[in-house]
């Protein structure tokens, strides 16, 4: 037995058959295991009207804490996604930045801040993968 929010709807569960729900079909709520939700959200996916975009994404690792980095994150622009991830190790921090944008020069202009500060503190860092 469970309390359901009201008007909700219920995604079949492959994995031991204890349902998950859904809200006004945006909302999913689902076990957090991957292998119970993985089917179910295969089984969601094609419901779902996704346009496919493309994002130009560029990441780099630096050996400084993130709060070096904070005045230039709040100059990001909205059409920018920017993440960082701070890290402490035993040998010092390390902090992972990641900046996107559907726009190619946006997304390499707005993370090109980012490495022209860390040069100019020289603070060292490597760079990621760059991802289309």
């Amino acid at each position: 037995m469970a309390n359901l929010p009201k008007d909700c709807k219920l995604l079949e569960n492959h994995f031991n058959k204890m349902p998950a729900f859904s809200l006004d079909e945006k909302f999913f709520f689902m076990p957090g295991f991957p292998e119970i939700s993985h089917q179910m959200v295969l089984d969601i996916l094609p419901r779902l009207n996704i346009k496919k975009r493309k994002v130009y994404r560029h990441t780099l690792t630096a050996l400084c804490k993130e709060s070096e980095l904070i005045p230039i994150m709040e100059t990001m622009p909205k059409n920018v996604e920017m993440s960082s991830l701070p890290k402490l190790y035993s040998d010092g921090s390390r902090v992972t930045l990641s900046v996107a944008s559907t726009d190619k020069s946006v997304a390499l202009e707005n993370f090109k801040k980012f490495t022209d500060e860390l040069q100019k503190k020289e603070i060292i860092y490597a760079l990621n993968d760059e991802k289309e």
